[in-house]
């Protein structure tokens, strides 16, 4: 072929510039043009021709935006397509074009991969469904089809998409649809060139795809359980993470083209085809990686953008050392994240902690992977189960049409026989209106069954008497799921191909019509006997267990709750359950199933529709309920016989609680498509699923549903034995009893010195730890031994401190003696409860005083300080802290410690009661802590006191008495005393006249608490005032009783009242336990057959309880109405008189503006104040 040349000769530069002259280029980037390439000539001289000149001129222009370097792209691709180039001239062009090629790439790319995640959701089936024609052809695929359906499915059940995992999954889709051309290829034994055949070549590729598809899945899973802080700071190292897979599934796509081009192009030959797409595959994952980096950026969720934008103008990145203002993001966090119910999660929060939250942030992502993997494996696992019963139940299921590749109308499209007749007789199109497809459907079936005879029979007739206008809400319901008003063709199939095997569309249509209500309200029961015997088994019960089993049923008993009472029951016949029975054990089968599988673990709402599986929640959220409740009886029965730790239930009360935020996500669903369609929502939840929703939708409803009634004695055989549960379902370790601490005044095994040739470091040791002028913790003891390499030591024990015991171990290590015959020491104490308090510790071994003394540093809370610790614990105890020591100081410290050893050896009986003394005091001083109650300075100086000289064997035995105190006291610390802002220990009162639907005023047994007046701010709210009616109570009252027994208590205090009003008070009854006659106010027992009257003084102590009047029983305080009513005049008096005050503050602010204004207008003012009536005037 001519080749057009380019260039001319010339043997003059100065003729060939004149001829050809250079483009324009700046003077200042001269230097930076390639100079024009020399032909093969001797004499030619490389010229540009007239038809490169436009190219190299706009190559070397700044290419500010995509546009430009477009344009470029378009002429340059003008010329070359125009011209004929020797490899060596084409160079030219392509380093020309290579910036401005690469960045419009990468734009391309960014437009593609937006496109694509807009359009993902809805392009995936219809790719899912032409691989599985093809996984028909081709078997082997299927194993990378399924991976693919099963992430498309875990997404779809996601409760928000994020875009930066979509990007990933556009990527993973544009994989599989290589795929599709296999279609060209008819047999899967077609051997290519080089002898392989396409089975061969792609099994393992497809097989390595699917591995690919899991792990993408399961990091993906991993960053979005991420809390949104963690997305922040660690989001560019999370981020490459993801990136990536970009590189993964770009390469695997290569390689799925390479594989099936051997096969479909003839004459190819491999190793180039292999080669001339290296280049290319390389240059697409680099531009592919930065698009994707920069839509990362584009795609930052609203939530992280409003948090990233608080912590910003909180300083940046700086306040990730600054816990106050961490707690302060983490808030916000929290309120980003709430749900759409608020019932939904009432109890089973964790608190802040910041150590931890440091830690999720440093943490390694691989770390972070690993220890979802198995737990996003099994959720895999399941949905792949899930895909694979679909199919084999589609399979399996007779009696649908086949779908023909011509179409003559929409008609054609249904599965189903029945309805494509219908639909085809009535001429309807795509959609038709919910309330008459019905009725036409109801009119099709009773017209077919009963045929040319005139009388319905046939093995479904019994199902055409629910097909009824009294259902047809119910069979619209099941139909319609989207509760558009419409249904479609695509939803007839869906209800018509998820009906159980054997069963024909009219029988599964009476399943929806009454079946599903039925259902529903079985399970309703079943759910409120186990919540009979939860609480039944709470007395039951260790002690170790009962405070967390109390809050536990407390937590969930209102979120299930809400929905159990809400719907409509139905309970139907014997007969008729028989008819629905198979259907509703498999599914429960099918859920217990699920469940296992993740070991009873949902961390989040996602997991609980991989749980629940495709169709309508309705269908699932009672048999959900049931079986995690149910699961969770068999630990409450175990807690009668084991200790549980304190995490097992609290982890349960957040499993349960996602499937009810399941529930208030899609009533929130359903809300908006009511708004749509210019419905009240309100009217329509009283009617959708039999009112499912209805209470939870409706402020104030569950108040009003409340049972008042007293509650049936749960039946025995619904309490598991605790012998027959295993012990592998519990999460976590049992814990060993709590006993009196004995063992604490055991005597060591060494004393004042190391076993004999062991090094003089290891052996007994006593101490503190110092923050300040006193020790931080009580006395430690600890007895160091030999480590497992040299030069290391090792210890364990249990420290009372914070009111817990807490296990903790020590490592460390010592160095050479120095010249003075000191021996270094560094050791960690690490605790196990709370690893916010592990300490660092740094000082110096003394052989000659047995002693270690240094520094320490707990890093998480930034606290520095010192520590003595010695073998003597006599020294420690009365040893001052090291920052204070002076010679004042060490004199008495030595006058001291020698008194005290010479009453120590004479036993002297002062020195053993004030040792008791202070332990009874410790007791007191332990359990106000706990309680929250305040301490003033000097109960807090006594308490340091306390800690300073109280021994270890002390700390321990008295510890362990405020432990058994604890388990025996009922410790109301759900709530806090609404006047001193304590938890209630031993009782709780509960004020009748000011409950309402949301709070009630909870009060102490201390006196000034039953008699104080507590004012609101809230407006409109009344008071709580002395007088008003209130009941106290001994045990823990559960929420699903507190209707009930404050309405006997009402009815106790009216029948009281009555009584004072009849008798008189001269002639008032006696208290039940002192005999004297008592009058308002008083208490009166709302339980006693007799009529039990206890004065205040005897019910503040407790002295009236006996075999007839027990803790369990409910009181009354009594007081006379006229006393209140005298009360609340006083009351309105104050609140006339405040208002006055703010009126005559409001008449001053606007003298004082009037004086302003006159001031600006230049009139003369007056020498004399205004006047109320010339201000009004004026």
């Amino acid at each position: 072929m001519p080749t057009l040349k380019l260039f001319k000769k010339s043997h003059s530069k100065s003729n060939a510039s004149q001829e050809h002259p250079a483009p324009d280029v700046p003077a200042n980037d001269k230097e930076d043009v390639p100079r024009p390439i020399t032909t093969t000539s001797d004499d030619a001289v490389p010229e540009y021709s007239d038809s490169l000149k436009e190219a190299w001129a706009a190559a070397h222009r700044d290419l500010p935006k995509a546009q430009g370097a477009e344009k470029l792209l378009n002429t340059i691709g003008n010329v070359q397509g125009a011209l004929t180039l020797s490899p060596g001239q084409l160079t030219v062009v392509d380093t020309l074009a290579t910036p401005a090629k690469a960045l419009m790439d990468t734009t391309k790319f960014a437009d593609s991969i937006h496109k694509g995640v807009n359009a993902f959701m809805e392009a995936v089936p219809p790719l899912m469904k032409a691989l599985d024609e093809v996984g028909n052809i081709h078997p082997f695929i299927k194993v990378a089809v399924l991976a693919f359906k099963a992430v498309y499915t875990l997404e779809k059940k996601r409760r928000e998409n994020d875009k930066r995992i979509l990007a990933l999954y556009v990527e993973m889709k544009d994989t599989m649809e290589v795929l599709l051309s296999l279609r060209g290829i008819a047999d899967p034994d077609q051997i290519a060139p080089d002898g392989k055949s396409i089975r061969g070549r792609m099994q393992k590729l497809c097989e390595d795809v699917a591995q690919d598809i899991d792990k993408c899945a399961e990091v993906c899973d991993t960053y979005i359980s991420r809390k949104i802080l963690i997305k922040i700071f660690a989001g560019p190292i999370w981020e490459g993470r993801l990136v990536e897979f970009v590189d993964v599934f770009t390469k695997r796509r290569g390689e799925f083209e390479f594989a099936m081009a051997l096969h479909t192009t003839a004459g190819v030959d491999a190793a180039n085809l292999k080669l001339e797409t290296v280049d290319k595959r390389t240059a697409e994952i680099s531009q592919k990686m930065d698009a994707m980096r920069q839509l990362f950026e584009e795609f930052v969720t609203p939530q992280q953008k409003v948090l990233t934008a608080k912590m910003e103008a909180m300083g940046g990145y700086s306040v990730l050392e600054d816990e106050q203002a961490m707690k302060e993001l983490a808030s916000a966090e929290s309120a980003l994240s709430t749900g759409s119910g608020p019932e939904s999660r009432s109890g089973g929060g964790r608190a802040f902690n910041f150590v931890e939250l440091q830690q999720e942030i440093n943490a390694d992502p691989k770390d972070a992977i690993e220890k979802n993997s198995e737990f996003f494996n099994r959720k895999f696992d399941i949905q792949k189960r899930e895909i694979v019963d679909e199919i084999t139940r589609a399979f399996n299921r007779g009696g649908d049409r086949v779908i023909l590749a011509i179409l003559e109308g929409p008609h054609d499209r249904i599965v189903d026989p029945d309805i494509y007749e219908m639909w085809k007789e009535m001429r309807w199109r795509g959609s038709v209106k919910a309330q008459r497809f019905v009725l036409a459907l109801r009119d099709h079936y009773i017209d077919k069954a009963a045929g040319d005879s005139g009388s319905i029979t046939g093995p479904d007739s019994w199902a055409l008497k629910y097909i009824n206008l009294g259902r047809m809400r119910s069979i619209l319901e099941a139909f319609d799921d989207d509760a558009s008003g419409f249904v479609t063709v695509n939803e007839v199939n869906s209800l018509a191909q998820s009906r159980p095997l054997r069963w024909s569309l009219p029988h599964w249509i009476a399943y929806w019509a009454i079946g599903w209500q039925m259902t529903c309200t079985a399970y309703c029961v079943k759910i409120e006997e186990i919540f009979d015997a939860m609480i039944s088994l709470s007395s039951e019960v260790l002690p170790e267990n009962k405070q967390a089993i109390n809050k536990y049923v407390d937590a969930i008993w209102r979120p299930v709750t809400i929905f159990v009472q809400s719907i409509e029951r139905e309970e139907g016949s014997e007969e008729l359950r028989s008819k629905f029975e198979p259907h509703v054990t498999a599914e429960e089968s099918r859920l217990r199933r699920n469940f296992e599988v993740l070991n009873y673990r949902i961390d989040s709402s996602d997991t609980v529709r991989v749980i629940s599986g495709e169709g309508r929640l309705e269908t699932t959220l009672f048999p959900m309920f049931y079986l995690a409740l149910k699961r969770d009886l068999e630990k409450i029965s175990l807690a009668r016989k084991y200790v549980l730790s304190e995490d097992e239930l609290s982890e349960n009360s957040t499993a349960i609680l996602p499937i009810g935020d399941v529930a208030w996500d899609r009533m929130a669903s359903l809300k908006g498509i009511f708004k749509q369609q210019n419905l009240e929502a309100r009217d329509q939840f009283e009617v959708f699923a039999k009112g499912l929703y209805n209470t939870a939708s409706t402020p104030g409803a569950f108040h009003q549903l409340q049972d008042l009634s007293e509650p049936i004695p749960c039946r025995e055989e619904i309490i598991p034995d605790p012998d027959s549960i295993p012990l592998s379902i519990l999460h976590n370790p049992l814990k060993k009893r709590h006993e009196i601490d004995f063992a604490a005044y055991d005597p060591p095994e060494l004393t004042l010195s190391p076993a004999e040739g062991a090094h003089p470091l290891l052996g007994v040791y006593y101490g503190f730890i110092y923050d300040g002028k006193s020790p931080s913790d009580p006395m430690m003891k600890f007895t160091l031994g030999k480590g497992d390499d040299e030069d290391t030591f090792v210890a364990s024990g249990t420290h009372y401190r914070g009111g817990w015991y807490k296990d903790y171990k020590i490592t460390g290590n010592w160095g050479s003696p120095l010249e003075d015959g000191k021996i270094p020491v560094e050791f960690k104490i690490a605790y196990s409860a709370n690893y916010q308090s592990n300490t660092e510790l740094k000082g110096l071994f003394d052989p000659e005083e047995n002693s270690l003394r240094g520094t320490m540093a707990m890093q998480f809370r930034r606290m520095t300080g010192e520590f003595v610790f010695k073998r003597d614990p006599d020294f420690v105890r009365l040893y001052p802290a090291p920052c204070v020591m002076n010679a004042r100081k060490r004199w008495e410290f030595a006058t001291t410690l020698v008194l005290d050893r010479v009453r120590q050896r004479a036993w002297s009986t002062k020195r053993i009661l004030q040792r008791i003394r202070d332990g009874k005091r410790f007791v007191e001083l332990a359990l106000r802590q706990y309680l929250g109650r305040t301490y003033g300075w000097d109960e807090m100086a006594e308490l340091l006191n306390l800690l300073n000289c109280l021994y270890e064997a002390d700390i321990r035995f008295y510890g362990s008495l405020v432990y058994i105190h604890l388990e025996k006291t009922t410790i109301f610390d759900s709530i806090v005393c609404n006047n001193c802002f304590t938890i209630p220990e031993g009782s709780r009162i509960i004020c009748l006249d000011c409950r309402n639907e949301t709070t009630l005023v909870n009060l102490c047994s201390e006196p000034e608490c039953v008699n104080c007046t507590i004012k609101f701010h809230i407006p409109g709210r009344k008071p709580h005032l002395p007088t008003h009616g209130m009941f106290k109570v001994h045990r823990f009252v559960f929420l699903r009783d507190m209707a009930r027994v404050g309405g006997e208590a009402k009815s106790s205090l009216e029948f009281a009242r009555r009584h004072f009003a009849y008798i008189g008070v001269e002639e008032g009854p006696e208290c039940a336990h002192c005999k004297t006659v008592v009058s308002p106010p008083c208490w009166f027992c709302s339980d006693c057959q007799e009529e039990t009257y206890i004065c205040d003084d005897c019910e503040y102590r407790g002295l009236a309880f006996g075999e007839k009047h027990t803790k369990m029983h409910t009181v009354v305080r009594v007081f006379e109405r006229g006393e209140e009513k005298e009360r609340l005049t006083e009351e309105r008096l104050q609140f006339l008189e405040d208002k006055l005050g703010r009126m005559e503050e409001t008449l001053v602010e606007v003298r004082q503006t009037l004086a302003i204004l006159v001031e600006k207008s230049g009139a003369p003012s007056r020498s004399e104040p205004v006047a109320n009536g010339d201000v009004l005037a004026g």
